[in-house]
């Protein structure tokens, strides 16, 4: 993946990070717990979908993320 316009893309990070923020602060508490189906686990409450499969995923590439600077020889990305 290649970033062509850093400025722009970080704004868009940005909003994205307020948007969250703001739904966070205030969340509608039925749609953690309407069904959704996630290939090819099945149905499942949204809110186990969010913290199973959504979080751990996104945990799983930083750990990818990790490794790869580490075999470049780079500093970690996350402070430890």
């Amino acid at each position: 993946m290649r970033i062509e316009d850093l400025p722009q893309f970080r704004q868009y990070v940005d909003a994205v990070w307020a948007s969250t923020k703001d739904y966070l602060a205030n969340p509608d508490e039925s749609v953690f717990d309407a069904p959704v189906t996630v290939k090819p686990l099945g149905e499942m409450p949204a809110i186990r979908a969010l913290g199973q499969v959504c979080m751990t995923h996104g945990f799983t590439h930083l750990g990818e993320i990790e490794l790869m600077r580490t075999l470049l020889g780079l500093r970690p990305a996350i402070g430890v």
